[in-house]
């Protein structure tokens, strides 16, 4: 719903971007991720819908991070993704 309540409240600005996150999950996740998986589509679906409207729109799609989360507590998860041939997104974080 935080989408649809930024998109309303911002759809008569002239934004130079309108960027949302988005997981590979989506795409490839599994029957029990489900749920998380809509959600990103949406996401996806969302940001063409914007641009149809002739407004700014962008979806970030990420794929697995190994440093949080279940993956990061989960050696079976991490072989899995290994096994599949997927590859981990590595996080690195900067001060400024």
């Amino acid at each position: 719903m935080g989408t649809i309540n930024l998109h309303e409240a911002t759809r008569h600005l002239s934004l130079d971007f309108f960027l949302m996150m988005s997981s590979l999950v989506g795409t490839v996740g599994t029957a029990t991720q489900s749920a998380y998986a809509a959600a990103n589509t949406f996401q996806d679906a969302f940001a063409r819908f914007r641009v149809v409207e002739n407004l700014t729109g962008s979806s970030l799609v990420v794929g697995i991070i190994n440093e949080v989360g279940s993956v990061k507590d989960s050696t079976a998860f991490q072989e899995m993704f290994k096994r599949n041939g997927m590859d981990y997104l590595k996080l690195s974080f900067s001060s400024f």
